[in-house]
């Protein structure tokens, strides 16, 4: 199967062959003491702030080097480099269009950074299986109203109130966002808030009791 450079990906990939020799080597050095996370725009986070290197910029090269990692259990190394520059060939953009010397340093900086199994291969791997769900929580939020109760009468004023709340729970499905609203009342959000505290304890207890030396668990955040 012949690997195709998709166009979200293309600047990621030239700002990886436009970075100077001493930001390359910046860039290394940073993600050789950065721990790998659940996400690569987080790691992109910490390898900016170690090395000085634009944030958005790194975090685009990493995102475009993601996919390129988890084709390493498939094929070896100088194999799927090989694949990456083909493929980076044929892409049709002016901007990917390198010359010998820049065809030559992409390669060599793809074999290098591919070396580092940790933190960017782990991360790109993690990221993976963080995203094997058919439904991925985006954001949520509760609006909260007072509803009267009237009278049969409604002319009178309101003999009661209450107060009611809706959860609004946005959502990925594939590449779409969708989002769905629930009815709650007070009961229902200290259930909720229950639930939310248990699976917290319950994250703390399963990373203690499967917790090992030289095994970390990996973070959404710092």
């Amino acid at each position: 199967m012949r690997l195709v450079v998709p166009e979200r990906q293309c600047a990621g990939l030239q700002a990886f062959v436009d970075y100077t020799d001493d930001e390359f080597e910046s860039i290394l050095n940073a993600l050789a003491e950065t721990p790998p996370t659940l996400y690569m725009s987080k790691l992109a986070e910490g390898v900016a702030a170690s090395s000085g290197t634009d944030e958005a910029r790194i975090r685009g090269t990493l995102q475009a080097l993601a996919g390129v990692y988890l084709l390493l259990e498939n094929a070896a190394v100088d194999e799927l480099v090989e694949d990456v520059c083909r493929a980076v060939g044929e892409v049709d953009d002016e901007k990917l269009r390198f010359d010998d010397s820049q065809n030559e340093r992409f390669r060599t900086r793809l074999r290098r950074i591919l070396a580092l199994e940790n933190p960017v291969g782990i991360t790109a791997k993690a990221s993976s299986v963080m995203m094997q769900h058919p439904h991925l929580y985006c954001r949520s939020r509760i609006i909260s109203e007072v509803r009267p109760i009237f009278h049969v009468d409604a002319s009178e004023p309101p003999a009661a109130a209450m107060v009611a709340h809706t959860l609004c729970i946005r959502y990925h499905q594939g590449k779409d966002t969708k989002e769905f609203y629930v009815a709650l009342d007070s009961e229902d959000l200290g259930n909720l808030q229950a639930s939310l505290a248990r699976a917290i304890k319950k994250e703390e207890s399963l990373k203690q009791a499967y917790g090992r030396p030289g095994v970390p668990f990996l973070e959404a955040t710092e």
